[in-house]
């Protein structure tokens, strides 16, 4: 169902997707949002290509929106991935600022190279975990075998 936010409106333009719905590329009637985003009300798929800079207008019109725990890429918003944890998918815009503490790639899976993940963000390596000449041999010199 749509409404509008102005009292006597005419224009079809004016009718806006209820909360929880959207309205698809091409128009026509509102759909429910997908179980993994939150759809304000306003929110359409054509709305999306102003915030990715696209297309032209206003880019204060509503769109669909991750929820936490779940990242989608700006090219393809709506191919969406579950993350391991609301920890590191914050949700909101599809793309890299879905992605918490530093984390990158599909569903904020990995820390860029030269960093380590800590529980909470990526953090430098120390030199020793970088190195891939002794990093592999240090357990060796640690714990010789017998």
């Amino acid at each position: 169902s749509s409404s509008t936010d102005a009292i006597g409106s005419t224009s079809e333009a004016d009718c806006l997707c209820e909360t929880g719905t959207y309205l698809p590329i091409g128009g026509g009637v509102c759909l429910p949002c997908p179980d993994t985003m939150v759809c304000p009300k306003g929110s359409s798929e054509a709305n999306y290509a102003l915030y990715i800079g696209q297309a032209a207008g206003d880019v204060t019109k509503e769109y669909r929106r991750l929820k936490a725990r779940f990242w989608s890429s700006m090219n393809k918003p709506m191919s969406v991935f579950e993350c391991d944890s609301e920890r590191v998918c914050a949700g909101g815009d599809p793309g890299p600022d879905g992605c918490v503490g530093g984390l990158e790639g599909q569903a904020c899976e990995h820390c860029p190279k030269g960093r380590l993940w800590n529980g909470k963000e990526c953090q430098e390596c120390l030199d020793v975990e970088s190195s891939s000449i002794i990093f592999p041999m240090l357990p060796l010199i640690i714990c010789p075998i017998f």
